[in-house]
């Protein structure tokens, strides 16, 4: 589908709320096959709908000459401007006995423009939304559904993430990371529990981005086909490395689950799995070049599907974390390597391969 603007007046004001184009013709073209067909409007209302922070642009309202009324996804807006990076620092293994301001030049240093994490799990939620409203940093908060008690009824675990998402609205998370569903649940259970959450993120207005983790109804690529393929709305955090250990193979055979996955891609947690875990000692050693090769085309069909999507900005956060995810040695319990190094590394790696692609880096709101 291609959308041919003339005399288009644009007005584009605070990120997050509606954005008018008011056209005086317009011109669609509607590929079918080898056929198409050529309208045309003489007036054109196109109006920006989305929750809040996520970004989502539709085109609500076309008056055909014939006037027959129709809703299409507006796509012409990637074909012509790069898509943006998000880069994401989380707080799972940073010490934070002396609060977060050791590391704040460091992490802006890196391109971090984010922070993704838990409310519940930092040791000072005040200090927290704080340090966010201070540095201008954006939030991508964590929450867990049941938090970590295995099991769980539907509704025990829709009350849990309501609670949670209550208690972030103070500092505007960009969206929600939700760690979401029980991987002991039915099928009938699941769609019951993700059904409810597709209406628990209408209500509130910021977008519900469900991870692919280990203990959780999308710990595999086969329930979460099956989810995705009911729910064509719901969104996804990637974290394809639970899926290698799960799987115990590089995903040879998931092709089109991967792809339905893309498609579905809200947000990308860059760790590198392999068959026995979830993460590699070490992904900068030679002997780990095939997974994380494998991880990364996986990330680039991601890229590739939310630009096609219309996708302003795509996020990511280089998710390593501290033991026992991170390999240590036998006795001494050493690390095998420096995490804040391995979580930069991976942080500039695809940084630049995102730039190779064509793409640029924005800021936490969109800039």
């Amino acid at each position: 589908m291609k959308l041919d603007f003339t005399n288009s007046e644009l007005q584009y004001p605070l990120p997050g709320f509606p954005r008018l184009i008011r056209c005086q013709r317009i011109i669609l073209w509607e590929e079918i096959g080898r056929d198409s067909r050529k309208l045309s409007t003489s007036s054109l209302l196109l109006r920006q709908s989305f929750p809040r922070w996520s970004g989502k642009l539709v085109i609500s309202y076309i008056q055909l000459e014939n006037k027959v009324q129709f809703s299409a996804l507006k796509k012409q807006e990637s074909e012509h401007l790069p898509l943006k990076l998000l880069l994401a620092r989380h707080l799972w293994g940073v010490d934070q006995s002396n609060g977060f301001t050791p590391y704040i030049d460091h992490w802006r240093s890196m391109g971090y423009e984010a922070l993704e994490g838990s409310s519940r799990t930092v040791l000072d939620a005040s200090l927290l939304r704080r340090t966010l409203k201070r540095e201008k940093f954006g939030w991508i908060a964590q929450v867990f559904s049941n938090m970590f008690v295995p099991g769980g009824t539907v509704q025990q675990h829709l009350l849990s993430l309501r609670s949670q998402i209550d208690e972030c609205f103070e500092a505007e998370p960009l969206f929600f990371n939700c760690h979401s569903g029980s991987d002991a649940w039915s099928g009938a259970e699941a769609e019951d529990f993700y059904g409810a959450v597709l209406e628990m993120e209408k209500e509130i207005g910021v977008a519900l981005s469900h991870e692919t983790h280990r203990a959780r109804y999308f710990a595999n690529p086969w329930n979460t086909r099956e989810i995705l393929n009911r729910f064509p709305e719901l969104k996804l955090t990637c974290d394809l490395s639970h899926w290698v250990c799960i799987a115990e193979r590089l995903l040879q055979d998931c092709n089109d689950i991967i792809d339905l996955c893309a498609a579905h891609c809200h947000h990308i947690h860059a760790r590198v799995g392999y068959e026995e875990g979830p993460q590699v000692p070490d992904p900068r050693a030679p002997e780990w070049s095939a997974h994380l090769e494998a991880h990364e085309a996986w990330w680039s069909k991601i890229w590739n599907a939310q630009q096609a999507r219309g996708f302003q900005s795509s996020s990511l956060t280089p998710e390593f974390g501290p033991p026992p995810y991170l390999h240590t040695a036998p006795y001494t319990q050493q690390p095998v390597a420096d995490l804040n190094s391995i979580c930069d590394w991976m942080a500039q790696r695809e940084r630049d391969r995102f730039h190779a692609r064509g793409g640029t880096v924005r800021d936490a709101r969109g800039n």
